[in-house]
């Protein structure tokens, strides 16, 4: 009987300590073997590799380390808009859990509304801010914040037209598998892609729908280019609709506005992580009380301020490749999905 052993997805098959490749092609030596700064001489010396919200960072009074990517359990990205169900659970709810001691020194009560400032510690720029509803509690730990990232949902209009009909069950608008090594699938364009009767016809349906109806409410936005600003004009109402009418039989039913939200992944900057590229969600924040006409779910965003930050992450952080380079990433890393192609991770720059 032949067994046959898994191997570890690394380029000699085996779990690496000390990784060659990390340290000769792509500049890290450093730390081609597992590290992380102890001291605060070491981590001064390496900050490619200290989290954006150490303790080090959190210099300000009332500066605190905001985790973004927590979720509350009744939601699932977007998609969980239109679940009558989940919506009536969450209301589009997203507050910030506090500690109960920082919420006791601060002075912040269950449902009072904050200001969470935005602070960039690599560059120290502000980001912006977002109002939200203080909720303490002993689930977290003080210096934390906890910001569920599936409530703050908004919407500009309340309905949303879209021509009935995508095929008429005759026509595969995707006959050839997805796989972007495959010249068929690259040149393949779908039949009757984006006019009408270019997909499935849907009966008894004018083509107007509600939009996210049960858990959206809607929202103006300024923007200028320079600075953008956020705020719910209307909360969810009870309403009737012919789409789906059984089912929405009790939307009339609708007793939360869902007004409880804010949008905080809007004033987010890029956070590029030095060596893996991929973004650090979590945030440094600076918390006070709300100010003279804020509301739950207000937000603004200095767009100037957030570019500047990714190149502050981009030029004092990474180790940028030169003409001598012929790949923007490891190959042998997988990537997600479908295959890619050499030139997807074919770079060509000159010096």
């Amino acid at each position: 009987m032949v067994r046959k052993w898994k191997v570890f997805a690394t380029l000699d098959k085996k779990l690496d300590f000390f990784c060659e490749w990390f340290a000769d092609d792509w500049k890290w030596p450093e730390y081609a073997i597992p590290f992380y700064p102890r001291t605060p001489e070491e981590k001064k010396a390496m900050p490619e590799i200290v989290s954006h919200v150490d303790h080090s960072y959190m210099t300000e009074k009332n500066s605190y380390a905001l985790n973004t990517v927590f979720r509350l359990p009744y939601n699932i990205h977007t998609r969980s808009g239109n679940s009558k169900h989940l919506m009536e659970i969450s209301q589009n709810h997203d507050p910030i859990w506090i500690s109960t001691p920082d919420a006791a020194r601060q002075g912040f009560k269950r449902g009072d509304s904050i200001r969470v400032n935005i602070t960039d510690s690599v560059t120290g720029l502000s980001s912006g801010y977002f109002v939200a509803m203080a909720v303490p509690t002993e689930g977290v730990l003080p210096g934390t914040l906890a910001c569920s990232h599936h409530g703050g949902r908004w919407k500009l209009v309340n309905s949303i037209t879209i021509p009935n009909g995508v095929t008429d069950g005759k026509v595969d608008s995707q006959p050839i598998a997805r796989n972007m090594n495959d010249s068929k699938f690259m040149a393949h364009s779908p039949e009757n892609v984006g006019t009408k009767a270019g997909q499935i016809k849907i009966e008894d349906y004018d083509g107007t729908s509600g939009m996210n109806s049960f858990g959206v409410p809607v929202a103006e936005m300024q923007m200028d280019g320079k600075v953008g600003k956020l705020k719910y004009v209307e909360g969810l109402k009870p309403f009737e609709t012919d789409r789906f009418a059984d089912y929405n039989r009790d939307s009339g039913n609708i007793w939360w506005d869902g007004l409880s939200g804010s949008w905080q992944n809007a004033v987010a900057a890029a956070h590029p992580d030095p060596i893996s590229g991929m973004h650090c969600w979590h945030q440094k924040v600076i918390l006070e009380p709300a100010q003279p006409g804020d509301k739950i779910g207000d937000i603004q965003v200095n767009y100037e301020n957030n570019f500047k930050i990714y190149q502050g992450w981009r030029d004092q952080l990474t180790r940028p490749l030169n003409s001598s380079d012929k790949l923007r990433r490891p190959q042998h890393i997988k990537r997600p999905w479908v295959p890619l192609s050499d030139k997807a991770y074919a770079v060509n720059i000159k010096d």
